[in-house]
């Protein structure tokens, strides 16, 4: 490694570089030592520009190395997110196809379903046995956004759907990577409601609640 130049080094030899210029023409008399001394202010000048160009160059040298580290990274995150998307799309498409197989293989093994009824809360072997009983559901994603852990072995995600018996819908949830790919750990089915209708929806489901609990 080539060896490291102090700041005090470096100092001295500008001091020493001013002091040959300052006192130039007490050399004047002595044209030998009158020459050495031009010498030598060219030899320290030339030293300070290869000190400056050295440091440049290590500065430049770990801007690169950073710009290098967080492209690679945000190549790897785009790699990540672009299979999470696919496994998205692949999940909504098994489910309008009623294709069950792969529409849970797609989910992790612990993996649970939150429908849009406060009691559905079904994990994974409970919500196939619900599943199976229907043809599908036809759900088409209209806006999504992925967000990764830092460690990269989770994602979470919302996503907007439309749907073709209920309109507008929404899905959230939690995706973990395994050695097989990525897998839906949680997915959360929702109808979001207009503010303007609030009121009027949440009155009428506090009126039925009360009334299925009598």
């Amino acid at each position: 490694m080539a060896k490291l130049i102090s700041k005090q080094h470096i100092q001295g030899e500008f001091e020493s570089i001013n002091w040959l210029r300052n006192n130039r023409p007490a050399f004047s008399k002595y044209s030998g030592l009158s020459s050495l001394a031009d010498s030598l202010r060219t030899v320290l000048e030339d030293v300070g520009r290869s000190v400056r160009q050295t440091a440049l160059m290590s500065v430049l040298m770990i801007l690169l190395g950073l710009s290098s580290h967080a492209f690679a990274q945000s190549e790897e995150q785009s790699v990540e997110t672009s299979a999470i998307a696919a496994v998205l799309d692949a999940y909504h498409e098994a489910a309008a196809n009623g294709d069950w197989s792969t529409y849970f293989d797609l989910l992790s093994e612990d993996a649970v379903f939150l429908g849009t009824d406060a009691a559905e809360r079904w994990p994974k072997d409970v919500f196939r046995r619900y599943a199976e009983n229907s043809s599908g559901w036809v759900y088409h994603p209209q806006e999504r956004h992925i967000n990764l852990t830092p460690d990269g072995q989770s994602a979470w995600f919302d996503e907007l759907l439309a749907s073709e018996s209920y309109g507008t819908s929404r899905g959230t949830g939690v995706l973990i990577k395994t050695a097989s790919g990525w897998r839906i750990s949680q997915y959360h089915l929702t109808f979001p409601i207009p503010n303007e209708l609030v009121n009027g929806i949440t009155a009428e489901i506090k009126e039925f609640e009360t009334q299925a609990s009598q």
